[in-house]
């Protein structure tokens, strides 16, 4: 057996890092946008906490439906359906016309996020030994914050070469690489 082969689980890993790095730049494009989305879509204060809030709400209410989802259909599948669903509405954030919209868009992303850990967890207890679970939940854990560096000098540059819209397009887009990349590699 190839090298790889034998190490098929720390690729697994590795895929599930991606997994929390695009999650998170997805997540925190918002966030760098926010000062150009209020401006250009005049939203207030009051109307841009609303938009954070529907996020976190969808999050936990996705959060309660995850694991007994990802149970049913397995974690290829389900982890596959979930990063789908967040990379379309994250890029669907580029049609946002006003507050509504956006906060309609945040809802959606965060059903679609919800499914990041545990799905993460649950491969990595399929695919770890016993041995190397804390390690590999490390990394996976560890990319989400690796994400939320990484999304402001991304989105930030890609707002200012492109504007805003590309900006979700492109990082919105970026799910479905790694999803063909999941789909090929996770079996």
């Amino acid at each position: 057996m190839s090298f790889l082969a034998h190490r098929r689980r720390w690729l697994i890993v590795v895929l599930l890092a991606a997994f929390s790095v695009v999650n998170y730049v997805d997540r925190q494009a918002l966030s760098v946008l926010a000062p150009t989305l209020r401006k250009e879509l005049g939203i207030s204060t009051e109307q841009y906490s609303y938009i954070v809030s529907t996020f976190l709400a969808a999050y936990a209410i996705g959060y309660a439906v995850a694991g007994r989802t990802l149970d049913r259909w397995g974690v290829k599948a389900g982890l596959a359906l979930a990063l789908g669903f967040w990379s379309l509405v994250g890029m669907g954030h580029a049609a946002v016309v006003g507050w509504l919209s956006l906060a309609a868009a945040r809802f959606l992303l965060g059903l679609g996020q919800s499914f990041n850990s545990p799905g993460g967890m649950k491969a990595l207890a399929e695919w770890a030994p016993q041995r190397e679970r804390g390690l590999s939940s490390a990394i996976f854990s560890n990319a989400n914050s690796l994400g939320g560096v990484l999304a402001p000098p991304i989105v930030a540059t890609l707002a200012l070469w492109l504007g805003w819209r590309w900006a979700f397009l492109i990082t919105g887009a970026a799910g479905f690489l790694l999803l063909w990349l999941w789909w090929r590699v996770y079996d």
